[in-house]
């Protein structure tokens, strides 16, 4: 459950899901990837090489991210909104 998601060689072209933005750019440091406009690394790359398949898993039968289980026990799920949701309203008043 831990294998990479992705087992293809990384296309460009493809969008990959993951926690990253796509089609923004990265800087790392101290450990952490910071979105920055001038950043080298591309979020669709981070997408490619970070995602596992319990990523994945976790977005189908969660939602989305979880928080970590380190302090009080508690685990928060934390919902992604869909990218083609829509609100739907009555014109005919019903």
């Amino acid at each position: 459950m831990n294998e990479k998601a992705y087992t293809t060689a990384y296309n460009h072209n493809t969008r990959y899901y993951g926690y990253f933005e796509p089609y923004k750019k990265y800087t790392y440091s101290s450990n952490v990837f910071y979105r920055d406009t001038n950043g080298t690394w591309d979020g669709n790359f981070l997408n490619w090489v970070t995602m596992r398949r319990v990523d994945v898993v976790r977005k189908v039968l969660m939602g989305g991210l979880a928080t970590s289980r380190t302090g009080g026990g508690n685990q928060m799920n934390i919902g992604e909104a869909s990218a083609s949701w829509r609100a739907y309203t009555s014109t005919t008043g019903r």
